[in-house]
């Protein structure tokens, strides 16, 4: 008689444990402190507090969403400025969003970079004209939209204290300033009809602060806030702020969940070559932290 798979299975596990379940004693007696010693406590920060050189590598998914209002230049009649949510390009979805940084003493050398894409089509509901494509109620609108964020950044560790010896509870400041590059791409179209498309590059200087912290055993925090801008006929604003929750239960490895909220205003050329883009990117992220 033929035994179903079912019962066997447990049995086979069972057997293939019991040499190993067998050992536990005595791998438990050879991990313990001699007589007398106590156990030494662990801590994931612990170690960083006697470190003068940390590098720290932030991998994520950016569950983000654009928002905003997006004027293109027009050969013809002066355009509309549209909102986002009227092109249906507003849904969110996960991009990637990464942070490498090292530090060196009192100094931290950033360098971090984000992208989103979407490539969207609706029914218009009312009429506006976006660049060249002149729209009416019914029509196909077809948005591609692509926005990639890279940013380098030094900082000066300002504050630094220590609330126990140990070093487990330990928050740190620092002063940051760097440059801040976006790349925009909008390709607006009805398809079989009108089409335009605006690739905007802009760069501009930056100051924030970085903040991190413990707020109990193995749990930290981290806060970032940053504000940049560039004058002139290519002018450019933006501010940036991320807070991130960390579960460390060692010292190399950390689970991370956060939100990011990025508002900039680009706005370049004037009349009707005026391209102009007051929004936002905003979102929940989750990722790994890695420390070296």
């Amino acid at each position: 008689m033929t035994v179903p798979a079912s019962r066997t299975r447990p049995r086979r596990i069972a057997r293939t444990l019991a040499p190993l379940l067998a050992l536990w004693p005595a791998w438990a007696q050879a991990f313990e402190p001699p007589a007398g010693e106590p156990a030494p406590a662990e801590s994931a920060a612990a170690p960083e507090a006697q470190r003068d050189w940390i590098v720290r590598l932030d991998v994520r998914g950016w569950y983000v969403a654009p928002a905003g209002e997006l004027t293109l230049p027009s050969s013809g009649p002066a355009g509309n400025a549209v909102k986002l949510s009227t092109l249906d390009a507003d849904s969110p979805r996960f991009s990637p969003y990464g942070e490498l940084s090292v530090q060196a003493d009192r100094l931290l050398f950033t360098l971090a970079g984000a992208n989103f894409s979407a490539d969207r089509s609706t029914t218009a509901t009312s009429a506006y004209r976006l660049g060249d494509v002149e729209i009416t109620p019914g029509d196909t609108v077809r948005t591609d939209l692509d926005f990639t964020l890279a940013q380098a950044s030094v900082g000066y560790r300002v504050f630094d204290h220590d609330f126990d010896a140990a070093g487990d509870n330990r928050i740190r400041v620092w002063a940051l300033g760097g440059v801040r590059l976006q790349d925009l791409s909008f390709d607006v179209s009805e398809p079989g009809v009108n089409r335009t498309r605006r690739d905007v590059f802009t760069g501009e200087p930056f100051v924030g602060v970085r903040t991190e912290g413990r707020l109990a055993r193995d749990f930290y925090a981290d806060l970032d806030l940053s504000v940049g801008a560039w004058p002139g006929s290519r002018s450019t604003f933006s501010f940036d702020v991320a807070v991130a929750f960390s579960w460390r239960p060692v010292s190399w490895f950390g689970a991370q969940v956060g939100y990011r909220l990025l508002i900039t205003d680009t706005e370049t050329g004037d009349g009707l070559g005026r391209f102009r883009f007051d929004g936002s990117m905003a979102g929940l992220f989750a990722g790994v932290t890695l420390r070296f």
